[in-house]
C-alpha cells in the first residue's frame, strides 16, 4: 500500500517537472520568435 503511494507520488513529481519545462520551453521559445 505505502509503496503503491509512494510510486505515485513520483509518478505525479515527474509529471508536474516535465510540464513546467514545456511551458518555459514554449514560452522561451515564443518570446525568439515574437523578438524580446
Amino acid at each position: 500500500m505505502t509503496d503503491q503511494i509512494e510510486r505515485r507520488s513520483e509518478w505525479v513529481t515527474d509529471l508536474a517537472l516535465g510540464i513546467v519545462l514545456s511551458a518555459a520551453f514554449l514560452l522561451a521559445v515564443t518570446l525568439l520568435l515574437l523578438g524580446y
